[in-house]
């Protein structure tokens, strides 16, 4: 696993550098925005999304649940991923043009991602 902390905006370099790693990418971020359109790439399949408040000992059970296959499983997609878009330039432009091409096909995902306080009444009671 590699730690993806968001910076300053709702995307951070430290994302692309955990993957070229060959980690499975943590990302503890709301309202965090993933690269490329969620009509080409299911995050959920590599990355772990959990929300800001959930740190420390919250992620670490979620980490800790997982079992072997699925962490070989989601290294595995992680590394297609980067492989395939993010390890070049010329991928990283395919990647926004095959996730456009989609979009023009007619399809259409929902955004990924942990949004702010999304169902979790812990983070609207420590949040206000």
């Amino acid at each position: 696993f590699g730690i993806a902390p968001r910076g300053d905006n709702k995307f951070t370099y430290r994302f692309s550098e955990v993957l070229s790693a060959g980690t499975i990418p943590v990302v503890h971020a709301d309202n965090w925005v993933w690269p490329f359109r969620p009509e080409l790439i299911d995050w959920n399949e590599c990355a772990v999304s959990l929300p800001e408040i959930d740190g420390g000992k919250v992620a670490m059970a979620v980490l800790d649940g997982m079992g072997r296959a699925e962490k070989c499983r989601r290294r595995q997609r992680c590394y297609e991923i980067y492989k395939r878009y993010i390890k070049t330039t010329r991928g990283t432009v395919a990647g926004l043009i095959d996730g456009l091409e989609l979009v023009a096909q007619g399809k259409h995902a929902p955004m990924g991602g942990v949004q702010c306080g999304e169902g979790d009444p812990r983070y609207n009671n420590k949040r206000r």
